[in-house]
């Protein structure tokens, strides 16, 4: 799944709906904190920001960063976008396994 994917589906179901409701949605102003939502801008667009999924997590979890990384909620489309920079590990049978960059010389 993409960012943008992660996005659209994570409105879906803020909105509990279809995707005209999220093109009508009222995130302009987040009832609960009164603040903007950080997916507002992003909600109809094909690509999202990490940056703006990583401020919707933190918001989620009341301004808590470390809690962001604790995260339980793995039913989130956010959760795997959830640190602000992408999957930088992978899952592969249960455990993780770090990608290597290609600058690095072994």
């Amino acid at each position: 799944m993409t960012t943008g994917e992660a996005i659209r589906t994570f409105c879906r179901e803020c909105v509990n709906g279809t995707l005209r409701q999220v093109a009508v949605c009222g995130g302009e102003k987040v009832l609960v904190t009164g603040k903007q939502c950080q997916l507002f801008d992003l909600r109809l667009s094909g690509r999202g920001k990490l940056a703006n999924i990583r401020k919707n997590c933190i918001e989620c979890m009341g301004g808590n960063r470390p809690a962001v990384e604790d995260c339980q909620t793995e039913t989130c489309p956010l959760h795997p976008f959830r640190m602000g920079s992408g999957s930088l590990r992978e899952r592969y049978k249960g455990g993780f396994v770090a990608r290597v960059s290609p600058r690095i010389q072994l």
